[in-house]
């Protein structure tokens, strides 16, 4: 094993740490900020403008009660946006 493929196997290695490390601060920041959660809110009306293939009146769904009783799958939604 030569001398340059050791020292481009611990170059790689370091590489790779300065990234995970930069990631996990990165991660660390984000988690740790104060600033307030930005809430975009779908606009049917205006997707169909930019793009008339889309039902205007269609809603996402963000969250559902799911009710197993009775071999029965009735999906409720909880959240109108």
């Amino acid at each position: 094993m030569s001398i340059d493929y050791i020292l481009l196997e611990h170059y790689i290695v370091f590489e790779l740490f300065v990234y995970l490390w930069h990631i996990k601060q990165a991660v660390e920041q984000h988690l740790s900020s104060k600033k307030q959660i930005i809430q975009i809110r779908y606009n049917a009306q205006e997707a169909y403008n930019q793009c008339s293939i889309i039902n205007p009146h269609w809603q996402p769904t963000i969250f559902c009660n799911i009710n197993f009783s009775n071999n029965n799958l009735q999906i409720k939604s909880t959240a109108h946006i």
